[in-house]
């Protein structure tokens, strides 16, 4: 049974084994705030959280993994936000006359090898295109929720959101076009994965405007989320370990970060977050 978490789960809405997907509440704001989780990009699959290795998993895709019950409810939590923000993203393509192909998950704790052009494992949550997979970090959840408590939900949250809206660009043809733009034009390398990244933002401001409207997002929890986050990104930031971050501009500032999810909100329609379009961001 899932806690009453940041995201106000109601417990009533929970049934044994996949969560439903109702029910879900999580701040905007708290959502708005969570930039500071770009400092972290590693690559083009996206690494939020550098969790201290405790585990070296090589999961098969669908093969059954045994897990803690700590970590079965982490599981349970994200297989629930995923569910809404694809459920969204199915909606949304359908009215529009497309189709939107789900995303696989796949769970791990710590580190994973994965055939996505990732040399040896890989940490934190990501998405790998190459296999239209989402692969969710336990131990980086775990973390965040020891580290700020309910306010780690929050960045879990943004986390997934994230990640599937590199999915949707996938579906939608936007990450192949991109590559190929990036090998013909490797002096635009940088700038177009800036445009992938905030695009992929602007998507997770979709989906929250989306489950707003819906009444199913609380408001508030400002100050906590800015708070959590700002202390992830210097803690993350400040460590010495084999970890490489990636130098922050490359995925955009703050700034230009919380502009394009707050225009994700505030539009909700994804015709809005056409970062490619725009001549300067």
């Amino acid at each position: 049974m899932l806690e009453a978490v940041a995201l106000r789960i109601r417990k009533t809405d929970i049934r044994p084994g996949r969560p439903s997907r109702t029910g879900l509440r999580v701040g905007l704001l708290g959502l708005l705030a969570l930039f500071a989780l770009s400092l972290v990009f590693q690559r083009r699959f996206t690494s939020f959280f550098e969790a201290k290795p405790t585990l070296v998993v090589s999961p098969e895709p669908g093969a059954p993994i045994p897990r803690s019950e700590a970590e079965v409810e982490l599981a349970q939590f994200a297989d629930y936000v995923v569910d809404h923000v694809q459920a969204t993203f199915e909606r949304e393509l359908g009215e529009r006359g497309q189709t939107y192909a789900a995303a696989k998950i796949a769970h791990f704790t710590d580190r994973v090898r994965t055939p996505c052009g990732q040399p040896g494992v890989v940490r934190g949550t990501f998405y790998c295109p190459a296999e239209r997979r989402v692969y969710v970090d336990l131990g980086q959840y775990r973390d965040l929720r020891r580290r700020f408590g309910a306010d780690g939900d929050f960045a879990e949250t943004y986390v997934l959101a994230h990640a599937l809206g590199h999915h949707l660009q996938t579906v939608q043809g936007v990450e192949g076009r991109t590559r190929r733009q990036q090998a013909r034009w490797p002096s635009r390398r940088e700038d177009l994965e800036e445009r992938l990244e905030l695009q992929a933002d602007c998507y997770a401001g979709v989906w929250s405007r989306i489950a707003t409207e819906r009444e199913l997002l609380h408001p508030g929890d400002l100050e906590a989320g800015m708070d959590a986050a700002a202390q992830l990104g210097e803690a993350l930031l400040s460590r010495e370990d084999e970890a490489q971050l990636l130098e922050p501009g490359t995925h955009g500032t703050r700034a230009r970060r919380v502009e394009w999810i707050r225009r994700g909100f505030e539009n909700g329609r994804f015709e809005a977050c056409d970062t490619f379009a725009r001549e300067t961001l």
